[in-house]
């Protein structure tokens, strides 16, 4: 069993989970369980591999007493499906096989933050743009 760490800072990223790869802190988007390539080989940073029985330690680096909500998702949707936590301490210890059912091959889920209560500001994917991003003006005299 190993531990690997998410912190949960909306002054880092307010959308993603980062953790800290080399020195850096690095967007967490993905974590992905069971895969048979190495993170080297996928050469993603995004993606955080996990394996059965291996411990996600939670950490809330902003103010936890404003409370923070991590979302695990299966898509890139809260109505797709997933798991939301709603954490209001320092640190949390979840294990992996409670966000994944069991099984053999690689299973994905997508990982957001958000304010406590929030739903977290997924960005469309049907090339319109990042979600609260737009602006309007008025048009020229």
């Amino acid at each position: 069993m190993s531990k690997n760490q998410l912190i949960l800072s909306k002054y880092v990223n307010a959308a993603h989970p980062v953790r800290s790869l080399g020195g850096q802190l690095v967007s967490a988007r993905e974590l992905v369980i069971n895969s048979l390539r190495s993170e080297e080989e996928l050469g993603d940073l995004g993606l955080c591999l996990v394996a059965p029985g291996d411990v996600l330690e939670v950490v809330v680096a902003s103010d936890p007493t404003e409370g923070v909500s991590l979302w695990i998702l299966e898509s890139d949707s809260v109505s797709g499906g997933g798991t939301v936590i709603d954490i209001e301490r320092e640190v949390l210890f979840l294990p992996v096989n409670d966000v994944f059912a069991p099984g053999p091959g690689e299973q994905r889920r997508k990982l957001w933050i958000s304010d406590r209560g929030q739903e977290p500001r997924i960005p469309p994917r049907d090339g319109t743009g990042n979600a609260g991003t737009m602006v309007a003006l008025p048009p020229p005299p």
